[in-house]
């Protein structure tokens, strides 16, 4: 009877342990879970912000373009318009 009550004291032991590490396990998964969620959700932040950085890139980008091709547009009209009076007075 002694040693009957050992072994089954024994693999109760066995099952309390396991029991406890299995909780252990399921609790590290949940906080692993957790920290998973958070980090995708960090990512939808992010790249929504990289959107809009480039939207506003590309806005400034385009501003610039316009810029250059009315520079480029009033520097030929002022061109012609100097090759016109040098051709009307000078020759």
């Amino acid at each position: 009877m002694g040693h009957e009550f050992c072994t089954l004291r024994s693999q109760t032991d066995s099952g309390v342990l396991w029991l406890q590490e299995e909780e252990a396990m399921l609790s590290e998964m949940e906080v692993t879970g957790q920290a998973f969620e958070d980090m995708q959700e960090q990512n939808v932040r992010l790249l929504q912000q990289l959107r809009e950085k480039d939207d506003a890139n590309f806005k400034l980008m385009s501003e610039v373009c316009g810029y250059c091709w009315s520079f480029i547009g009033k520097k030929m009209f002022f061109n012609t318009l100097l090759n016109t009076h040098h051709i009307l007075f000078y020759v």
